[in-house]
Formats: C-alpha cells, sequence, structure tokens
C-alpha cells in the first residue's frame, strides 16, 4: 500500500524548501530550508530567460535507506522562471522491513514556468521505494515534469540486479486552475507480477515519463513533441521507444523506455526542449520562458 504508516525513530526524515519570488525583473530564491541530509546549492543564472535560475539538489547520503522519509515542496511565485534537478541518481537501497518513501509538492505561481527534472532513480535489490507528488499550477503556468525509473544496477554483479526490488510505487495528481490535469498511479512488484512479459517491460530495463504543461498545451505541442518522439525511436539507439500523447487538458505526456538510464532521460530531456521550442513561438507573453537546470 503506498505510503504504509513507519515505526517512529525508524529511518532519517529529511525536509527541503524553497521559495522563487520576482526581484526586480529577476528570479530569485527568497528563502529555503532543508534537513541533512538533504541540501540546496547556490542558483545560478540561466541565459536567455530573462532572469530565469537554475538549482541543484544534493543529497550528502549514501541514498534512501529502510525507513527513511523524504519532503520537499516547491514554491515557484508569479512570473518566475525555474529550473530544478539533483545532483546524482536517487538511489533506494535494500529496505527489507518499512521501506523508504518521498513526498513532493510543487506550485507554480501565475504566468511563472519550472523546469523539475531530477536525475533519475536506482532501484537496488531489495529495495521498496514510494513517491509522491502533488503539483498546483495557477492560470498561464508552465511546467516540465520529468521522472526515470531504473529497475536496478543491471550490471552489477552477475546477472545484475534487474528487477530485483521489492516494490515501486509513484502517486502523481497535477491540477491546473483548481482542475486535474493529470493523474497517475503506479505499483511495480515484481515478485507479483511478470513486468518483463509483453505489453510491460519486455526487453526494456528503463522507463521515464515526460509531462508538459501551459496554457498553449495542446495539439500542435503535441505534435511538435512527437515529432521528436519518432525521430529518436528511429534513431538506430538500442532497444529505445518514444511516444507522445496530448493529455485532456492543459497538457501533453511523452513515455520512453529502453536499456540504458542516460539514453531513456537523454530522449525525454530532447522532447521537452522541442516543447520548449513550441512555447518560445506559441505561448502567450504572460508566460515565463523555460529555464533549464544545469545537466
Amino acid at each position: 500500500m503506498l505510503y504504509a504508516p513507519k515505526a517512529v525513530g525508524v529511518g532519517v526524515s529529511s525536509e527541503l524548501r524553497a521559495d522563487f519570488r520576482l526581484r526586480g525583473s529577476r528570479t530569485a530564491l527568497t528563502d529555503a530550508y532543508f534537513t541533512s541530509p538533504l541540501k540546496l546549492t547556490k542558483t545560478f543564472p540561466v541565459e536567455g530567460t530573462d532572469g530565469g535560475v537554475s538549482a541543484t539538489v544534493m543529497d550528502v547520503s549514501p541514498g534512501l535507506m529502510d525507513g527513511d522519509d523524504y519532503a520537499l515542496a516547491w514554491s515557484v511565485g508569479d512570473g518566475c522562471s525555474v529550473g530544478v534537478t539533483t545532483q546524482s541518481y536517487a538511489k533506494a537501497h535494500p529496505s527489507p522491513r518499512f521501506g523508504a518513501r518521498q513526498t513532493t509538492t510543487i506550485a507554480v505561481g501565475s504566468g511563472a514556468s519550472l523546469v523539475y527534472a531530477p536525475q533519475p532513480t536506482m532501484l537496488y535489490a531489495d529495495a521498496a521505494f514510494a513517491s509522491r507528488t502533488r503539483v498546483e499550477l495557477a492560470d498561464n503556468a508552465t511546467l516540465l515534469l520529468f521522472d526515470t525509473l531504473c529497475a536496478g544496477r543491471v550490471h552489477y554483479g552477475e546477472p545484475g540486479e534487474a528487477f530485483r526490488y521489492r516494490s515501486y510505487e509513484s502517486d502523481l495528481l497535477v491540477t491546473a486552475q483548481g482542475r486535474v490535469a493529470a493523474a497517475s498511479r503506479v505499483r511495480f512488484a515484481p515478485s507479483e507480477q511478470s513486468l518483463q512479459s509483453i505489453g510491460a517491460f519486455e526487453r526494456d530495463t528503463h522507463v521515464g515519463a515526460l509531462y508538459a504543461f501551459g496554457p498553449f498545451a495542446g495539439r500542435g505541442a503535441a505534435e511538435a513533441m512527437a515529432g521528436e518522439a519518432s525521430a529518436l525511436t528511429h534513431s538506430g539507439a538500442d532497444g529505445l521507444r518514444c511516444g507522445v500523447s496530448a493529455l485532456a487538458r492543459y497538457g501533453v505526456a511523452a513515455v520512453a523506455s529502453g536499456r540504458s538510464a542516460w539514453e531513456v532521460h537523454g530522449a525525454l530531456l530532447r522532447i521537452g526542449r522541442a516543447f520548449a521550442a513550441y512555447a518560445d513561438a506559441h505561448a502567450p507573453p504572460a508566460c515565463a520562458r523555460l529555464a533549464w537546470p544545469l545537466q
């Protein structure tokens, strides 16, 4: 069950909060709070965004251990332009009892933009990891949200750790102006499911999703992203497959699967840049340009 209660005093609870607001015409990190092992580095300006900034999250521990509980909260104020990434993979270690979990809440203000592109999540053998993400978008807000999953250290030892984790659960809800724009719930449990069967992962070991939102994110944006996805699928990369679909309202979703984390994550970044290029040409003047985080 997603987010089952854990025993008091078990594992590490860490929190990170960051608030971005306009200072004149430039985006600034106006308030930040974090507890070990999470840490937020200083921000850097992003060229071509009229004052946008990039921020990086660090985890100064080996990764998420049994019973660990991380909570991250991002508030992007009206008119701001922010890009966020992480310093390295999120590594979920063996969790024989309680599992590890992470909650992420995001609020993007009116006319603001956020590119939220953490590095992939790596599931070690016997790991159990649950992720919960809640997003609220104001009017004219733009968001790119990336999520890439590795089915284990596929080249570690013999025959590797692919699909040897206990469980992975993901719960995503995005609302735009108070109405649902995207909702997704996933649960993978290799000991209970045939994840390498036809229609599931098949021969793939890595999968990623990209959600792109904005007042201009309709059929035209989906077609621009689909063109890039088709080129990537036919690029000759071993097993890489990509697809794009328009959401019911306010957004577009893309999925990529393959046998390499960097291949899948890189494909989603390229599809995301196609969305950004479309936004540059078609977004209303009230929308802040997308700021890409340092990769």
